[in-house]
């Protein structure tokens, strides 16, 4: 059940994070924003691919997302106290990143249990 919704919306959370980047850079001029959001992006698009395409890999790209959704909830976090707890973009991000972890733990979890299941 998990698996299937991270499969909908994991490579979605990747282009909402490449975008993000893209227009801090445009509206801040903010390389590290850009660099960011491009390479975590990348990460978690191709995340969000395997979980979906690859039944091989699906461990593996749950396991990516999550590890781009902790780093940037980090990140996150600390530009949002810099801010002054300015909730646009990076409150919207921070829920979006914590969706995503959920969502991820979750259906590691479940398919562990599956998997438990099987070879009983």
């Amino acid at each position: 059940m998990f698996t299937e919704l991270v499969q909908g919306i994991g490579w979605m959370y990747g282009m909402f994070v490449i975008t993000g980047g893209v227009i801090g850079y445009l509206q801040a001029g903010s390389t590290t924003s850009l660099y960011t959001g491009i390479v975590a992006g990348s990460i978690a698009v191709f995340g969000g691919i395997l979980v979906k395409k690859s039944e091989k890999f699906v461990d593996i790209g749950l396991k990516l997302l999550s590890a781009v959704s902790i780093g940037l909830l980090f990140i996150f976090q600390r530009r949002l106290q810099e801010t002054g707890f300015k909730f646009m973009p990076l409150g919207f991000m921070m829920i979006n990143s914590l969706g995503i972890l959920v969502l991820s733990v979750l259906s590691l979890k479940e398919r562990s249990v599956v998997s438990d299941q099987k070879n009983k």
